[in-house]
């Protein structure tokens, strides 16, 4: 909860326009997900994006949740799963 979408997409095409080995470095962003389908649905560099978070269930009553056919839907195929913030502030466990 940094950066506003323009400040956000903004940063993402400063990376864009970062010289590296792409056969020797991969460069993954994991952006909040409110900004995750437009970023992901408008990339077409190797940047690869990721979901903060996801729900292990493939749909259901899940308000506020989304599942990984959902984000793989939007074109993100990275998930951080186990994230130490939301082990720490959320109790989340390894189950």
């Amino acid at each position: 909860m940094n950066l506003t979408f323009d400040e956000a997409r903004k940063l993402f095409h400063e990376l864009i326009n970062v010289k590296y080995d792409s056969k020797a470095v991969d460069v993954l962003i994991a952006p909040p997900a409110l900004y995750l389908s437009p970023l992901a649905i408008a990339n077409s560099s190797d940047i690869l994006i990721a979901a903060q978070n996801c729900h292990h269930e493939e749909k259901g009553a899940f308000t506020g949740e989304w599942s990984a056919a959902m984000l793989a839907s939007v074109r993100v195929d990275h998930c951080i799963v186990g994230h130490s913030e939301r082990r720490a502030l959320f109790n989340e466990t390894d189950e």
